[in-house]
């Protein structure tokens, strides 16, 4: 437990193959894994480009493929995709494909707004930075001062 370490599990695979109940599991694990990859490579041909960083492939349990999702907005996009991507995965790799759930999680969100610029814009214009300047006159000592350092730390 004191050297916990993360591993990649081609090398838990080589650590433990000399017990064979071990390799029952990690190979249907293997096997389990190998197929939610196909499945991603199949959506993601499927799925419009503005969605194809918005989602992620989390499992699949009693013929219900669990989707992840960014936000409700992308839900209602991918409830419209949902039956033909519903009958195209039938059709192409699992036969016994009952229903597609959506689980919102907003850190996909997160990740993707990372990568983007507008999170990180600095940039304000003179007319908002005068309007705020003559906000932060009338306005009380504390705010005064924090409103002038969000100003001056903004770029040109």
């Amino acid at each position: 437990m004191r050297n916990n370490k993360l591993l990649p599990i081609n090398k838990i695979f080589k650590l433990y193959s000399s017990y064979p109940s071990s390799i029952k599991i990690f190979v249907k694990l293997q096997i389990h894994v190998n197929f939610l990859v196909k499945i991603e490579q199949i959506l993601k041909n499927k799925i419009p480009k503005k969605l194809s960083h918005l989602y992620n492939v989390k499992n699949i349990h009693k013929n219900i493929l669990y989707i992840e999702i960014a936000s409700s907005s992308c839900m209602i996009n991918f409830m419209s995709l949902k039956t033909n991507l519903i009958f195209f995965i039938r059709k192409t790799i699992l036969l016994i494909l009952k229903d597609i759930k959506f689980i919102i999680n907003p850190k996909i969100f997160m990740q993707q707004q990372c990568y983007s610029s507008n999170i990180y814009q600095k940039y304000l214009s003179l007319y908002s930075k005068k309007l705020l300047l003559k906000l932060s006159t009338k306005s009380s000592y504390k705010l005064k001062n924090i409103i002038k350092k969000f100003v001056f730390l903004s770029k040109k």
